[in-house]
């Protein structure tokens, strides 16, 4: 049942039952397109290890016409003696949908690690329209089995 799998610690945290975190954070960011951007970093302490799932939208609109493709992309990430690696996943057909009023959407995402025990996930988005806006929206829900984890919009 959830209630053996979740509990809620003396901090208001909510913790799986072994005794690992789950973190949410909810951020927005205007994308360039056709340009892998960061949207979101990720750090983490020395010798950790985290996997987590980020559920987004990105929309494209040129005030007339719009654009949406939603899904939920997972990822991992190690930080071994002060040096991170990390990977995202790819949303297929069960994880992602895509609607339009016109035209096309498409995206890729990527990971970028770097100094300071920290990894950002980057969107590469490229709308058929000539957009007013291109943005993801997202939350990044976190699990974090040992060590800790931050999470900060780009």
């Amino acid at each position: 049942t959830l209630a053996e799998r979740w509990r809620i610690d003396e901090y208001g945290a909510l913790r799986a039952a072994s005794g690992s975190s789950y973190q949410g954070y909810t951020g927005q960011k205007t994308l360039t397109e056709s340009t892998a951007t960061g949207f979101v970093r990720i750090a983490v302490t020395n010798n950790t290890v985290l996997s987590g799932v980020i559920c987004y939208t990105i929309e494209a609109s040129d005030g007339t016409d719009y654009q949406t493709r939603g899904g939920v992309l997972p990822f991992t990430m190690i930080n071994k003696a002060n040096v991170e690696s990390g990977n995202v996943g790819t949303p297929d057909a069960s994880s992602e949908v895509v609607t339009t009023s016109t035209g096309t959407l498409t995206n890729t995402f990527t990971v970028a690690t770097n100094a300071a025990d920290t990894m950002d996930v980057l969107a590469n988005a490229v709308s058929s329209l000539t957009q007013t806006t291109l943005r993801i929206t997202f939350t990044v829900c976190l699990v974090v089995p040992s060590g800790s984890a931050t999470v900060t919009t780009l």
